[in-house]
């Protein structure tokens, strides 16, 4: 079991906060929902048979998360087009962030295990090495079981990630309040439906069905949607809204609405 408590907390200025495990477990929720850790290799023009390699994680998103993420963890953002940026951590920082990471990142632990092996080397040449063979072999996620999200789950920091990254709410005037999740990593929102309640259902995007043979449509890595809505909402809500980085100020509006 990990030790965990779950106090109001008062963040102050994120600027000037050291990250924590409150933050490292709401760290773990967005990347359960997306984003990229690996490996990449660096060339020198100036040292043509050089080669350097460093771990880095990141994630596309808007210039308002990938701030956040920056201010908490270090790295940079920089936009990637309109309405997009990128936020990247690389280098020692990425290791000792990921490392951090593992007890709640189920779907990463193979990698995260690779940041390990690559922190044990000690000459840049084996490191190098390392990354190419690492690769070469792709980056495959583990597979999790519902239980395993479900545990996790205990855990509102966790919980708060995962809406800061793909979490909407709806408090229109006379209807009741609404919390919606949208992810391609359906085992993760299938817990959250069997811990918190609520219904979820397939959302098919345009593009995402292919023509196999005896004219037969397949989907394509759907997605699957997550619908809270009253008390199951309300709930929910209570228990991440001290927890949240991103949407807090959002979703306190929307509680003080309920009053």
């Amino acid at each position: 079991m990990i030790e965990y408590q779950t106090p109001i907390r008062k963040t102050p200025d994120v600027k000037e906060k050291i990250p924590d495990m409150y933050d490292v477990a709401w760290l773990s929720g967005i990347f359960e929902t997306g984003g990229s850790i690996g490996f990449s290799i660096e060339t020198w023009p100036n040292r043509p048979n050089y080669e350097s390699a460093y771990p880095y994680l990141s994630r596309n998103d808007s210039h308002d998360r990938t701030t956040v993420l920056k201010d908490l963890f270090g790295g940079r953002s920089q936009i990637q087009k309109i309405n997009s940026w990128r936020w990247e951590l690389k280098g020692p920082n990425a290791i000792e962030t990921a490392l951090s990471m593992d007890l709640f990142s189920p779907s990463r632990r193979s990698v995260i295990e690779m940041f390990r092996e690559f922190d044990r080397e000690d000459l840049m040449s084996k490191k190098v090495k390392l990354t190419k063979e690492f690769r070469q072999n792709g980056i495959r996620r583990n597979p999790v079981c519902e239980d395993e999200y479900f545990r996790l789950l205990q855990y509102p920091a966790f919980t708060a990630g995962i809406f800061d990254a793909i979490g909407t709410v709806d408090n229109a005037p006379y209807a009741p309040l609404r919390t919606q999740f949208e992810s391609t990593n359906q085992p993760l929102l299938n817990a959250m439906r069997e811990r918190f309640g609520g219904s979820t259902y397939i959302r098919v995007k345009p593009g995402t069905q292919v023509r196999l043979r005896e004219a037969k449509w397949v989907t394509v890595n759907p997605s699957l949607e997550l619908t809270l809505a009253a008390e199951k909402s309300q709930e929910l809500l209570e228990l991440i809204s001290s927890h949240l980085q991103m949407n807090r100020t959002r979703v306190e509006d929307a509680l003080n609405g309920l009053k």
